[in-house]
Order: C-alpha cells, then sequence, then structure tokens
C-alpha cells in the first residue's frame, strides 16, 4: 500500500484510511498465522524487537495446515531448541490466532501441558493478556470476549464456550477433554538424565493425557520440544508403530541433511519452507546465535546437552561415551580367533522398581584372545540377548546359556536382582562371580573408565546384524531408550572387570606379561574388586 500523508488528509478522510488499514491488517492477520505472529508480538513483547526468521515460517506454516487440515495427520511433533520463540508461538499465538478465524474459531478448546504448572501458568496468563488487549480487541471484539465467570490464572474462557486449561503433565486431567492438545517441553532438562522421570512422563501420555481430546478423529495433538534423550516424548511418539506423527526437526547447526520434509507433509504449495540451509555447521539464527554464543553454549552443555538439546539428536554423531568407531570388527566369514576363555557378563531386572523404569535383563558372551597385531590379550563379543522375562524366565535363560556355551564364568552385577541369580546358579555349581560397579561410579562413569580400551582398540565385534544392535546401544549410554543401559552395563562391567584383574591391558598400562589364566573356582566374597594379579577371575 502506498504511504500517505496523514496531515495532508481531512481528519474524516484520515479516518477513512485508517479504517482501510486496520481491515488489511485484520484479514492479513485472520489468513496467515505468520502475519498474526508478526502483529501481535509487541502486545506481548514491548521491549524485545522480533527477528525473524526463516523457522518462524516453519513453525507457523506446520502449525496453520494441521488446523486447516492440509497437514498429512492430526498429530505433529516439533523438534527444535530453546531461545527461538517456540513456546511464544504455539502455545500463545496459535491459539489465539484460532480463535479470531470465522465461524467456530471461537470455540476451539485447549489443554496446554508442560514441565511444571508455573510454566504453564505463565503461558496461559500470555495468551490472556493478548486476548484481552487492545490489539486484539479492536480486530475481533464481536468474535471474542473472555466469559466472567471461568478466569483463573490456569483457565480462562470466551463466551462463544472456547477455553484453555494450562497445567503439569503429571498433574490430573480426569474430567478434561478438549479439542486440541498442546504439550510445551515436558521433561525437565536438569532431570531428564534420571530413568523415573521420562518414564513417568511417558507414562501420563498413554495413560491420561492421550485419551482427553472431544474428537480422536478431528482433534489435534502437538507436541514442541527440545530432545534430552532417545526415550523422552518425542522417542516415545515416533516408535509408535501404529500412529502417524508428523515429525519437524530443526538443528540449530546444519548436519548436511533436512530434519523434515514440508513437500511430503503438506504438498507442493509448502516447498518454501524447506530447510534453507545447504553448508554443514550453518546456524539456525545468525543473529542471535553467533559463533561466540555457539562455543559457549556447547562448553556448558557438553556433548550430550549440546547433541540433545541443541542438535535434537541425544546421541552424538558417531556415538557417546563409547562411540562406535572404536569398536573392531572381525571380518565376515573368516574364522574366529581361538579363545582361552569364555564368561557370560549379565544385568538382571525382574523387580518390581525394575519394572516402572522399563529396564531389561540383558547378557552378553566374550572370549579372550591373543592378538598377535596387538600384541596383547583382547575381548571378542560372541553373543548377546535381552528381554523383558520374570526371575524364573531369567533363571531359565542363564542354565540355558550354562549348557550351551559351557562359559568358564558368569560375572553378575551384585545388586538386589542379581543376589537371586548368583545364589540360584551357585547352587547348581555354577561358576560365578559377583561384580560391585560402584567404585567405578555410575552408568556414566563406568562408561568413561571402559572407553579407553575401546578406544585402544582392544574389543572386538563380529560383523553381524545383532553385534550392529550392541555396538548402537552402548554407544547410547547414557541418554538411549531401554535396553540401551542394560545391554550398555553388561559390556561395561564386562570391559572393567577384566580391566581391573589386569587381563586387559591397554598400550599405555605398565609393560608386564599377563599373569596366565587360572582355572575357575567359584567365589564367595562379592566385595568390590581391587586390581590384583591373580588372573581374570580371581
Amino acid at each position: 500500500m502506498v504511504a500517505v500523508d496523514l496531515s495532508k488528509l481531512s481528519l474524516a478522510d484520515a479516518n477513512k484510511y485508517l479504517a482501510t488499514l486496520h481491515e488489511v491488517e485484520r484479514l492479513s492477520c485472520e489468513e496467515s498465522l505468520a502475519q498474526f505472529v508478526r502483529s501481535a508480538w509487541h502486545v506481548l513483547e514491548p521491549s524485545t524487537p522480533l527477528l525473524w526468521n526463516w523457522h518462524l515460517d516453519v513453525l507457523c506454516g506446520y502449525l496453520q495446515a494441521l488446523y486447516d487440515g492440509r497437514l498429512r495427520s492430526r498429530r505433529l511433533v516439533i523438534n527444535i531448541p530453546p531461545g527461538t520463540a517456540k513456546s511464544l508461538v504455539v502455545s500463545v499465538f496459535y491459539p489465539a490466532w484460532i480463535w479470531v478465524q470465522p465461524d467456530s474459531g471461537a470455540s476451539e478448546s485447549f489443554l496446554n501441558l508442560t514441565n511444571a504448572g508455573d510454566l504453564a501458568t505463565r503461558d496461559t496468563m500470555r495468551m490472556r493478556s493478548l486476548v484481552q488487549s487492545e490489539w486484539y480487541q479492536r480486530y475481533w471484539r464481536s468474535r471474542v470476549s473472555l466469559s466472567p465467570d471461568q478466569r483463573e490464572k490456569t483457565h480462562f474462557a470466551n463466551t462463544k464456550h472456547g477455553f484453555r486449561i494450562g497445567q503439569g503433565i503429571n498433574a490430573s486431567v480426569t474430567g478434561k477433554r478438549v479439542s486440541n492438545l498442546i504439550i510445551d517441553d515436558p521433561h525437565d532438562a536438569k532431570r531428564a538424565l534420571g530413568d523415573t522421570e521420562v518414564q513417568s512422563v511417558c507414562q501420563s501420555y498413554d495413560q491420561a493425557v492421550s485419551s482427553r481430546l472431544k474428537d480422536p478423529r478431528h482433534g489435534t495433538i502437538i507436541l514442541i520440544m527440545q530432545r534430552l534423550r532417545n526415550n523422552d516424548l518425542t522417542g516415545h511418539l515416533l516408535d509408535k508403530k501404529d500412529q502417524d506423527w508428523v515429525h519437524v526437526k530443526i538443528p540449530m547447526t546444519y548436519t548436511g541433511s533436512p530434519g523434515y520434509d514440508p513437500l511430503i507433509d503438506i504438498g507442493p504449495e509448502a516447498a518454501k519452507l524447506s530447510d534453507p540451509r545447504r553448508k554443514i555447521g550453518e546456524t539456525l539464527m545468525p543473529a542471535r546465535f553467533d559463533r561466540a554464543w555457539l562455543k559457549e553454549a556447547r562448553e556448558n552443555l557438553g556433548e550430550y546437552g549440546w547433541a540433545g538439546q541443541m542438535q535434537q539428536d541425544p546421541v552424538p554423531m558417531g556415538g557417546g561415551i563409547i562411540k562406535a568407531k572404536w569398536w573392531q570388527r572381525w571380518p565376515q566369514g573368516k574364522e574366529l580367533p581361538k579363545v582361552q576363555h569364555v564368561f557370560c557378563s549379565w544385568d538382571t531386572a525382574y523387580t518390581e522398581k525394575d519394572t516402572a523404569s522399563g529396564s531389561y535383563s540383558a547378557m552378553t558372551a566374550w572370549g579372550i584372545f591373543w592378538s598377535e597385531e596387538k600384541d596383547r590379550h583382547c575381548l571378542l563379543l560372541l553373543a548377546a540377548w535381552w528381554g523383558r522375562v520374570s526371575y524364573p524366565d531369567l533363571r531359565a535363560k542363564a542354565k540355558e546359556e550354562e549348557s550351551k556355551r559351557k562359559p568358564d564364568c558368569h560375572l553378575i552385577e551384585a545388586k538386589a536382582s542379581g543376589q537371586s541369580l548368583i545364589q540360584d546358579l551357585r547352587r547348581g555349581k555354577v561358576g560365578v562371580r559377583g561384580y560391585d560397579p560402584r567404585p567405578d561410579g555410575d552408568k556414566v562413569g563406568r562408561a568413561a573408565l571402559a572407553s579407553s580400551s575401546f578406544e585402544a582398540g582392544l574389543i572386538w565385534a563380529p560383523s553381524t546384524a545383532w553385534a550392529d544392535q550392541v555396538i548402537r546401544y552402548t554407544g547410547e549410554i547414557p541418554l538411549g531408550a531401554p535396553p540401551s543401559g542394560d545391554v550398555g552395563d553388561t559390556v561395561t562391567q564386562a570391559v572393567r572387570y577384566l580391566t581391573k584383574r589386569w587381563w586387559i591391558t591397554r598400550p599405555d598400562d605398565d609393560d608386564e606379561e599377563p599373569t596366565p589364566l587360572i582355572p575357575i573356582e567359584d567365589d564367595e566374597d562379592d566385595e568390590a574388586i581391587t586390581p590384583t594379579r591373580f588372573g581374570v577371575y580371581g
């Protein structure tokens, strides 16, 4: 529209011109969520200039396609770094925009869930402030006015029967049914390393939140979050084989391949929403996140925090603490080396606590062999198993491995769920060693201590699909979904035990020759093991 000098117009003409401008803005805001966000930004962020970036077009484009039915599914997952206005766009502007849509937009209802009630309250009050603002009411007073009967901080309604509720994801949702579910950062980043918190959120979704839609066929569910673990709510939903979730992944720095495809998700008209970056390492929003900031954030978050929260890939590329490339692969078709000792490493899980956390029982079988190339003993992965089983089935599996492999020993973590298996196998005159991992620290500490043996090229695996899976699970420690931690524990337990017995030695260890292996004898001492030269199992 051509600029006009209002001082040269009569009062009537000036008012008519302004009314035309307002009408143009109203219509453009109704037609485009992106334009609505641009125009409404000053209402909620008067002191913060809006730095428009292509990712905001993507967010608005996908949300608008979801609302008007052009998105290929009514379920949408968006993974994007923090600090990108994701909560404002998805949890505040989007529902306020839906209410101004002609016909029945104002009757739409929303349940907004976050990891904490105060965050849900914040965004609910932001939306209410926007709806009550002079700017919003100037254009849509006839469509949207708030009901005087429902104006709580966490629950407000309009006079067209539309409403908005905000609460923590683990709070009760009984009796609450809506047309739209918006889940915004359901996990607390500081607590998400723990299995219990992650499982609690996923269970809340499955058992309560997922059934809160008034109309499951036409209602929408939006999850927007930064990634934290492989089994966080994003991973949990994307693993559901019979559900169709559109997934948009936008990393802080470009990785070489796009994280979404608008042509498939929406259609040819959405081609402009594609990630415009082409160079690996290009930043999402250079005007806001410069190189100095990125360097500082990467140092503060560490490798795992950066991979999940910024790159939306909870396991760093190439693996976590134990890199996939550090495993030595035995060539397919080549005869396996002659092993001097075979043992099975177990991680057991069958208690009520294990069931609640989704843990698996797992076993890896290993052989020790002399490598002429390395001029030292190495460890070869021979077999692997994992499953959610009862204790009788676990005991049967251990006896099956004993009968099939006749290992020199079974190495079992001497924790509550492992003690029963240790005692049962000993009663059957089976060689068992109870291993106390506590001196090596937690799961992360044990993986870190074992990593040097992998990096030195001492740990081998056959070139098979099942071994690929073991390598992948081990590389996902500590952020992988079960059974990664359980399978990984059997691996690090095996490596740490033999390293502490001075049988698997790295090139930077001392030059003494390792003591030859001695016959296995059942050992009743389950206390922590100190480095000795008494053979593999002591």
